[in-house]
């Protein structure tokens, strides 16, 4: 009730709010930023992943990690906050390093996966009322030899173990199995470097491509995407892991997101560490759209309730918001000039 009381002004926006001014524009309407949502023990590191829980709507996670991978000895953070109250997260968990990315479990929400700096993986159970992590790997025990840049629930195994998998900078990506009190881990792919270098003939045969993002295919789950650190994208199958189903070649910076269209799963968008966003025909490996956006992209998401609205966040600290069924070339609403935006979920 106090929280009600503090933020009434804002909750009555976030139900009621109309801009008048949209009346008088053509298509573009407004973006009203609302709540703030601080965490003080974060302060210095930056927000590294952001996702709604499936199952409570009002609950989000945030990870804290840092992007500086000079600096070792800041630690991370996994906080969950609620709409209800935004003064202090429901949930604070902590790690050894800086987090770089999360998953919460579509069917059992209080199962989070994280992804850590140093490679490693950790799994908190919010029902254990601790803010260790129940699971964690190891040097022993299939850890990356880079930072661990995505982590994606599975559905369970034929055995009924749940199951995850990561990507990493070491151009793994690896399914991990929670079986009991431990932690099975197998190499699903090895990303091989796919460019020729010309001033090191031959060494390219010795190098692997890091993987940045994952991102299964709705509909068929063997079915995946890899966004690598080259810009590539390659549609691989769990089924075997000998060859890329296929290719496709337009980023020429490290991928930063990928997600399939929800409502047509032939469609894809991706962005990169550049201004351009694609979107992308599974069966064609040139673009079928592109989008300029002038700043280097750091996420971008399909909207959840039609199948032509994304939004995207860029490094001037603006969020876009475009819907191809209106306008092709410009968005219909922006806001500009915030803090910097790295990450966001569906809007």
């Amino acid at each position: 009730m106090v929280n009600l009381n503090t933020f009434d002004d804002i909750a009555k926006d976030y139900r009621f709010y109309e801009d008048p001014a949209d009346e008088y524009k053509d298509s573009e309407g407004s973006l009203l930023p609302l709540w703030t949502f601080l965490f003080e023990e974060g302060n210095g590191l930056e927000i590294t992943g952001l996702q709604w829980s499936p199952r409570y709507i009002d609950l989000f996670g945030v990870t804290f990690g840092s992007f500086d991978f000079y600096n070792k000895s800041k630690s991370g953070y996994l906080c969950l906050f609620s709409l209800k109250n935004p003064s202090y997260p429901e949930y604070v968990c902590s790690a050894w390093c800086g987090i770089l990315c999360l998953d919460i479990h579509s069917s059992y929400p209080h199962m989070i996966v994280v992804g850590l700096y140093d490679g490693n993986i950790a799994i908190y159970n919010l029902h254990t009322r601790s803010s260790s992590p129940s699971f964690q790997s190891c040097a022993g025990s299939g850890k990356h030899a880079s930072a661990v840049w995505q982590v994606r629930w599975a559905k369970d195994n034929l055995d009924g173990y749940l199951n995850f998998y990561s990507c990493s900078g070491d151009g793994r990506v690896t399914n991990w199995t929670i079986v009991k009190t431990s932690l099975w881990h197998s190499d699903e792919l090895i990303v091989d470097f796919c460019k020729t270098l010309s001033n090191a003939k031959g060494l390219e045969n010795d190098l692997v491509d890091g993987a940045r993002t994952i991102a299964f295919k709705p509909d068929e789950e063997k079915k995946y995407l890899v966004g690598t650190e080259e810009g590539d994208i390659h549609l691989c199958t769990a089924e075997y892991s000998s060859a890329f189903l296929m290719t496709y070649r337009s980023h020429v910076a490290p991928v930063n997101s990928i997600m399939w269209n929800p409502f047509y799963p032939l469609l894809f968008i991706s962005c990169a560490s550049e201004p351009m966003v694609h979107i992308w025909h599974k069966a064609l490996s040139s673009p079928i759209l592109s989008f300029d956006t002038g700043y280097p992209v750091g996420d971008v998401a399909w909207a959840p309730y039609s199948s032509t609205v994304f939004a995207l966040v860029t490094n001037d600290g603006g969020v876009r918001v475009f819907d191809i069924n209106i306008n092709k070339y410009r968005p219909i609403g922006k806001q500009v000039n915030l803090s910097d935006f790295f990450v966001f979920d569906k809007i």
